[in-house]
């Protein structure tokens, strides 16, 4: 995190966080308590507003709006959609995308836990490998892109695809212990609206020394032109 030098940071599966730790050296910071104990949490490098989202989510969403600096009132959506079944994190999506929907300047960031359909995954060789160890989240008798197809319907760009960047995967990382990440997935993504998305001027996976370590996923990252 220190290295990256993040104006705003989501962190999700905050376990046993109560508050962030003082060596992140951030001035501002928040967790919020989930309905499970993946906790999510909040840094800035200027005041934020917080709000918690939990009701009839399986863990919580994080809604923070930086109240100073180069993106002050711009509205970041944190969340960690439901493990489940694909219905499941639509459920959660019909609670938050309204919520997100009533700001121009929005980004929708983390664990979506669904495929894209645009990704070049071998869908039959993925289903096979899936089924072999009763993995049913992505789908069942074909894999699922349900959750994807719902923001990319509602507006929602997402960053990668909008940049032209080449797939990359986000799980799994070396210290990877997930039976769920069978192969090599993209389940982060960074969504913007249309509002910010003309700002967007890089979005990428990290893999590095340090984030194949961190963590069973690997972080994304947005740059916005000021």
């Amino acid at each position: 995190m220190k290295s990256l030098d993040a104006d705003t940071v989501g962190i999700l599966e905050a376990v046993g966080w109560s508050e962030v730790p003082a060596e992140l050296d951030y001035p501002f910071s928040a967790v919020v308590k989930a309905n499970s104990k993946y906790n999510l949490a909040a840094t800035a490098r200027f005041p934020i507003q917080i709000e918690a989202i939990t009701k009839n989510i399986r863990h919580a969403a994080l809604h923070a709006v930086p109240k100073g600096g180069p993106f002050a009132d711009t509205h970041f959506f944190f969340v960690h959609l439901s493990p489940l079944l694909e219905t499941d994190r639509l459920r959660e999506l019909d609670i938050t995308l309204p919520i997100a929907s009533a700001f121009p300047h929005t980004a929708i960031m983390g664990d979506f836990n669904s495929l894209s359909p645009h990704d070049p995954y071998d869908r039959g060789g993925l289903l096979a490998a899936l089924r072999a160890i009763d993995i049913k989240k992505f789908g069942e008798r074909e894999l699922a892109f349900d959750v994807i197809r719902r923001m990319e319907s509602e507006g929602w760009i997402d960053a990668m695809r909008a940049l032209k960047q080449p797939f990359a995967f986000s799980v799994p990382t070396p210290v990877n212990e997930d039976k769920y990440h069978v192969d090599a997935l993209r389940l982060d993504y960074a969504f913007l609206s249309p509002g910010i998305a003309s700002k967007l001027k890089d979005a990428r996976i990290v893999r590095n020394e340090a984030t194949d370590f961190a963590s069973d996923h690997y972080p994304i990252v947005i740059d916005l032109a000021e």
